[in-house]
């Protein structure tokens, strides 16, 4: 063990070798496609323009730097990481401060979560798997079709597709898979569009899809409407909500939402309790499963369609073990998931969050030492391999591995909260009992998320409706995330005194994470924190919707504070 010890410090104090990867994405503001955007690798003074499309290639190690530069735009500096593949940006203007703002006309453009509270009841709103659209009020043109508009007898949707719309071909192949063509004189090889089936993105015909189930059908066939999808979508896009996908939001209590109560300056009216706006329709098929035999067979059905996805392996996961936690398939599930995405420190983390959430410390900790493994220099692999020991009551083993860390690293000189060494040393000072005055009885949250790229908005409101904002983006902090990349983090903590009674409530806005895939975010609550009565529970959210402000967590307490 002191061997291991002593080659993982030795890894993390010395330069790593690692090989060269493409990065690829595509530059947009507003959605708007940025053609010949800079893009720069600033450690091998390398770079590269975007297309016409705004699409961008690459090549860069781990831990290097890329800028993004473009006229009258913000720059944007990204650290690339070891499971850094693609980095889709979307750019800001730079805005010079204005002296005075007169506001003349009301805001036109409707948030996501009053296009999901609409969306049920108007049957020209598009779901995709960037959000709700409104083809009234959008820069391209969206041609959009309901189940009414498209009565027909047949079962092959290939056959139930063709003729619907003008300009739109299908060829079926004797096998009955299929492709659609919507741009079929833009070359002499046309390419087929892809599929957006509630959420889920399918480079093949859907031969599975029954078309009675179908609800609308839109038609992206321009660049412009297409181009959040990146290459893969130069054939264009069929959008297809189905009725599982289509579903009227309520109120806690089951009732309807009272759309009369929808103003913007009404902060219980901003957020939404936490759901997942966008469930995968494998997983609602799933739920719907009466015994274990029936999911298993719904999962092998489903597992041809989606079997590629770690997060169709992780969703399922998570199902069975809380439904079915004693069934030998939710050890096969996991046995799985680790021979196939054992080498991804990112689906690692997330499954580890699961089995926290669940309490299974014993199995997350194997987890946890593998991800210190793949990622020796990060400071986040030490914290949480020390923080997992401390949940099994091993605390000598959790200070002998803080230790590590505070011994072969320089540490922050000056104490923020917001940094990995503050969350370090917080812990290591409750193991060996150097408890702060400043934190000992008090309520704290940990906040941690599985993609290092997820940018977010946290919302503590206390029981006076009156709120205090932590913003984690790039736009408003670049120096937060330069520090997280840097030092291998991806957590922050936060400390509730004592001081005024009631519910405070945490709401969340997520803002992606600049790839197509989700984050998790883990959210440890220590009340009485650092005493004999100290309580803890660990909550889990799999972060998919954007710019909806959701409700996380109820918490009964007091005052927010800074720690440390």
């Amino acid at each position: 063990m002191r061997l291991l010890f002593a080659v993982l410090a030795f890894l993390l104090i010395s330069p790593i070798s690692y090989g060269q990867k493409e990065i690829k994405g595509i530059i947009t503001n507003k959605g708007v496609p940025l053609s010949n955007a800079n893009i720069q690798n600033l450690n091998s003074d390398i770079s590269v323009n975007s297309d016409i499309e705004g699409h961008y290639i690459i090549h860069a190690n781990p831990k290097e730097e890329l800028l993004f530069t473009y006229m009258g735009m913000d720059s944007i500096s990204i650290i690339v990481e070891d499971v850094t593949k693609i980095l889709n940006m979307e750019m800001a203007p730079r805005v010079e401060q204005l002296k005075e703002v007169v506001v003349t006309k009301k805001r036109l453009l409707q948030s996501q979560k009053e296009l999901e509270l609409e969306y049920a009841t108007n049957e020209r709103l598009v779901r995709t798997a960037f959000g709700i659209i409104d083809p009234a009020k959008v820069a391209y043109r969206v041609r959009v079709l309901t189940k009414r508009d498209m009565i027909s007898n047949h079962y092959h949707f290939g056959m139930y597709l063709q003729g619907k719309f003008a300009g739109l071909s299908v060829s079926i192949r004797p096998d009955q898979s299929f492709d659609v063509f919507l741009r079929p004189g833009s070359s002499y090889s046309p390419k087929p569009a892809i599929f957006d089936i509630d959420g889920q993105i399918f480079n093949d015909g859907p031969t599975w899809l029954d078309p009675s189930i179908v609800e609308r059908v839109a038609i992206l066939s321009s660049l412009a409407a297409s181009t959040r999808y990146g290459s893969m979508a130069h054939g264009g896009v069929v959008v297809i909500n189905t009725k599982n996908g289509t579903y009227l939001p309520k109120e806690p209590d089951n009732t309807p939402y009272d759309y009369a109560l929808l103003r913007d300056n009404v902060l219980s009216s901003e957020t939404m309790p936490f759901y997942n706006l966008t469930k995968p329709n494998y997983l609602k098929k799933l739920e719907s499963a009466s015994f274990v035999g029936e999911a298993w067979q719904i999962f092998k059905e489903e597992q041809i369609s989606y079997g590629k996805s770690p997060y169709f392996l992780l969703d399922s996961y998570a199902f069975f073990r809380k439904k079915w936690s004693g069934d030998e398939i939710v050890s096969d599930l996991r046995s799985t998931i680790l021979l196939e995405h054992g080498q991804n420190p990112v689906i690692l983390k997330s499954l580890a969050f699961i089995l926290d959430a669940s309490g299974e410390f014993h199995r997350s900790i194997d987890i946890y030492e593998e991800i210190l493994k793949l990622r020796p220099s990060y400071a986040q692999s030490y914290r949480d391999l020390g923080n997992v020991y401390g949940e099994l009551g091993n605390d000598n083993k959790a200070v002998e591995i803080y230790s590590r860390y505070i011994n072969y690293t320089k540490l922050d000189t000056v104490s923020n909260v917001k940094n990995i060494d503050s969350i370090i040393m917080t812990e290591f000072g409750q193991k060996i009992g150097e408890k702060s005055q400043v934190v000992t009885g008090t309520t704290r949250l940990v906040f941690e998320w599985s993609h290092s790229d997820a940018e977010f908005g946290l919302q503590f409101v206390n029981p006076d409706n009156h709120y205090y904002t932590f913003e984690h983006t790039y736009e408003s902090d670049k120096n937060q995330f330069y520090n997280e990349k840097t030092k291998g983090y991806s957590s922050i903590q936060y400390f509730m005194h004592n001081e005024l009674e009631g519910k405070w409530r945490v709401n969340l806005k997520y803002l992606g994470n600049k790839t197509y895939e989700p984050t998790y975010l883990k959210v440890t609550v220590q009340t009485m924190f650092g005493t004999k009565k100290e309580e803890r529970k660990v909550h889990l959210f799999k972060l998919t919707e954007k710019n909806v402000n959701q409700e996380l967590l109820e918490i009964s307490n007091t005052l927010l504070a800074m720690g440390n």
